[in-house]
């Protein structure tokens, strides 16, 4: 995971405890899922991506993918 995280921006950085909590997602779907949390981390004007960080992400995350989800109910 370190590895794959160094290499989708060089602006931002990943800790390895961030990178430890990542472990669990499945290789095919780790590039686009680091992408779009370097993403979010620009938005949100952060540079190193520590386990805080990642909460912060990932509360972004599940509030996009629960407003997609009730979009696509209607």
């Amino acid at each position: 995971v370190m590895y794959a995280a160094e290499r989708i921006d060089p602006e931002v950085k990943f800790t390895e405890d961030a990178c430890a909590k990542l472990t669990k997602i499945p290789r095919i779907f780790l590039k686009a899922a680091l992408t779009q949390m370097v993403n979010i981390a620009k938005e949100e004007g952060i540079t190193l991506i520590d386990e805080a960080a990642l909460n912060v992400i990932n509360d972004k995350r599940r509030k996009e993918k629960k407003a997609n989800f009730q979009y696509r109910r209607r």
